[in-house]
């Protein structure tokens, strides 16, 4: 398998996994709506769908080639987006402890949302003599 492939079938994946988790935000919305840093807390449930809509939505996008920059762009953003809100689960591990999960999840997350940046930057670079 070249490389080329190996990163479509990589966005394939990942396309599936935020559409599958911006789902869970509207089956499971009790759950993400108590991850919500307290700040943010009085409009939770709007933070809540629209993360949602944006997960949906930009999971689909990796599967459009066309649309790869976007997906880049659009993925990294929300991640970056909500990495202060998973920091504060690791310095507020109480957070996460009030769904049920380890505190030593939140850094795990942390690691992940990181690792996933740089996945999503690699696998939309288009490889030489490719468009």
């Amino acid at each position: 398998m070249n490389t080329s492939n190996f990163k479509k079938y990589i966005r394939i994946g990942i396309g599936c996994l935020f559409v599958f988790a911006g789902l869970a935000h509207f089956t499971n919305a009790d759950f993400f709506n108590k991850l919500v840093p307290a700040s943010m807390s009085e409009n939770k449930e709007i933070f809540n769908i629209i993360t949602a809509i944006l997960q949906i939505g930009m999971g689909i996008v990796f599967w459009l080639p066309r649309f790869r920059l976007i997906a880049r762009w659009s993925t990294i953003a929300l991640l970056v987006g909500t990495l202060p809100a998973a920091i504060n689960q690791v310095i507020h591990p109480e957070t996460i402890e009030s769904v049920g999960l380890g505190s030593s999840i939140a850094a795990i997350r942390v690691a992940i949302q990181i690792c996933m940046i740089v996945l999503i930057w690699w696998i939309t670079i288009t490889d030489k003599g490719k468009k």
